[in-house]
């Protein structure tokens, strides 16, 4: 039985303008950040773990109203905490990348952090 396939963008983000001294209602893009029981996240998976123990990050999914965060922010933040290995991320232990812009809006959801294998070879 295969799985449906999951959503993994909604698209690219919405910047809202700059808030003055007495800002302005929130812009439609923006009101649910007023809903205070707004709990969607993202979750930052290592592959070669079991669920139970693999959690390397839990992001609050606050930049869309259906639960999203900043591509850019979360892949930055997978850089990070890696030692700067670029890598990407994929929507299952094997799945394909995340075809995602630096500038989507990644859904929120469980998503696991692939690095390529480290060369083992020093040179002579």
């Amino acid at each position: 039985m295969s799985l449906p396939a999951q959503r993994q963008h909604h698209g690219p983000i919405r910047i809202r303008p700059v808030a003055t001294l007495f800002p302005e209602p929130l812009p439609e893009d923006y009101t649910h950040l007023s809903n205070v029981s707004f709990n969607e996240k993202i979750f930052i998976r290592h592959p070669a773990y079991d669920d139970g123990d693999n959690m390397l990050l839990v992001l609050p999914a606050q930049d869309h109203a259906d639960g999203g965060i900043h591509y850019g922010l979360v892949i930055t933040a997978c850089h990070i905490i890696s030692n700067n290995q670029e890598g990407s991320l994929t929507a299952s232990h094997t799945g394909s990348p995340v075809q995602a812009d630096v500038d989507d809006v990644l859904c929120a959801g469980d998503y696991y952090y692939h690095v390529p294998p480290l060369c083992t070879s020093r040179p002579l």
